[in-house]
């Protein structure tokens, strides 16, 4: 990773092993002009997510020379998924989301930890 003057990771490369033998890798970049597409890699083809994939309207599945593509609206800031699932946990008496539940919340903020501690990202809070 890369901390630019403001200290900010303006530049990001992770490669990940799991348990299951699976791996990834991602990476972000401040610093060229580049896409915003997010793509996900399997052994039967790969799914893109298209420009700005945090505001994304547009998924295209390409498997066997084959593309399938499903849009929707976007809805403000995509914060409202995860504000409607807490409400609808709250309205069925639940404690966490089957979508998301606690423990693989705390495995991605521990792993965001790790990557900002050996990149040497600090907070003023910290």
């Amino acid at each position: 990773g890369y901390l630019g003057k403001t200290n900010v990771d303006e530049l990001l490369a992770v490669n990940l092993q799991y348990e299951s033998g699976a791996v990834s890798q991602f990476s972000c970049n401040l610093l060229s002009k580049n896409e915003n597409d997010f793509i996900i890699y399997g052994s039967k083809g790969y799914i893109r997510i298209h420009n700005m994939f945090w505001g994304a309207t547009k998924a295209t599945l390409y498997v066997d020379d084959k593309e399938t593509t499903e849009s929707q609206p976007f809805r403000a800031s995509g914060f409202e998924y995860e504000i409607e699932e807490a409400m609808n946990c709250i309205q069925a008496g639940k404690l966490e989301s089957s979508i998301m539940p606690l423990d693989q919340t705390l495995a991605n903020m521990e792993l965001m930890d790790k990557i900002r501690k050996e990149i040497g990202l600090k907070y003023s809070f910290e």
